[in-house]
């Protein structure tokens, strides 16, 4: 038995009855998962894509470290800038205790992606895996909390964890109120949630920008242009990409049955279009 099946097979059982959504649960010998992504693995991925916040980012004492700390910008042949990791500037702030986040390691990983299908199968939604990495002991993110169900995998090292009961009686509210708040006296939410748009198959979707086009690189990467700005990502998108580029208000949903990709990652795509001013999003009428 691998320890992806392992795993999947811990959260039967009486696991859905007895603790999901209610309390949680350690299983510390489930399987080894040293090999299932490694730090060569992180290495390959920064080499080789262009790997900028919100997908990459860097954390240190509870606030997000600014980009140009590890990261210099670069112009490509089409005039659009991107920023590139420094591999110095990186080790310097994983050295000083920084914590590293990834986002959607699945759609860049095979063997995560193998985890996250398994996962998906079994609770019948959308996974989205985000690796979190650091060096040292130092805390990254202080407390927090998430709006989703957590499975925890730890690769290796060592970990301590510290789980509350709410603070005091409406604590979730002054949460959620506190989002984007630059008082540090007042409590974040989870750095894994996305404040972007939610994976709803039934939320409609359309470029505003003029003039986009995309194109296939020699490893087979999509870049997409629209709006003097430039993405590059993994060839499954190809097939929303391709749609959008119709001109038609489409939904979440529609994108996701014809390019094969859960809604979850349809709907982070349609996030940076959408920050990024190429795009907006619509409920029907």
């Amino acid at each position: 038995m691998t320890a992806i099946s392992s795993a999947v097979r811990s959260l039967g059982g009486d696991f859905p009855a007895e603790a999901f959504g209610r309390t949680y649960r350690l299983w510390p010998r489930v399987g080894d998962f040293s090999d299932l992504f490694t730090w060569d693995d992180l290495n390959q991925l920064i080499a080789r894509h262009r790997l900028e916040p919100p997908r990459l980012r860097l954390f240190g004492d509870g606030s997000q470290i600014p980009q140009h700390r590890y990261a210099h910008p670069v112009v490509s042949k089409r005039h659009t800038v991107w920023h590139r990791i420094e591999p110095a500037g990186l080790h310097h702030q994983l050295k000083d205790g920084a914590s590293l986040v990834l986002d959607a390691v699945d759609a860049l990983h095979s063997g995560v992606e193998d985890l996250a299908t398994a996962l998906e199968r079994h609770f019948r939604t959308d996974v989205q895996v985000n690796l979190y990495a650091s060096w040292t002991p130092k805390e990254g993110f202080g407390v927090h909390w998430d709006d989703h169900d957590v499975v925890v995998v730890q690769l290796e090292g060592a970990k301590r964890w510290k789980l509350t009961d709410a603070l005091h009686e409406g604590v979730i509210e002054e949460f959620i109120n506190a989002r984007g708040s630059t008082d540090p006296g007042r409590p974040m939410p989870s750095l894994p949630f996305v404040d972007g748009i939610p994976a709803d198959g039934s939320l409609c979707v359309r470029l505003t920008a003029a003039g986009a086009w995309y194109g296939v690189d020699e490893d087979g990467h999509v870049v997409f242009n629209a709006g003097g700005q430039e993405w590059t990502f993994s060839r499954p998108v190809l097939a929303v990409i391709k749609s959008l580029l119709e001109g038609n208000t489409t939904t979440l949903g529609d994108l996701s049955v014809g390019s094969g990709l859960p809604v979850g990652h349809v709907a982070a795509l349609v996030s940076e279009l959408v920050e990024a001013g190429v795009a907006a999003v619509s409920r029907r009428r």
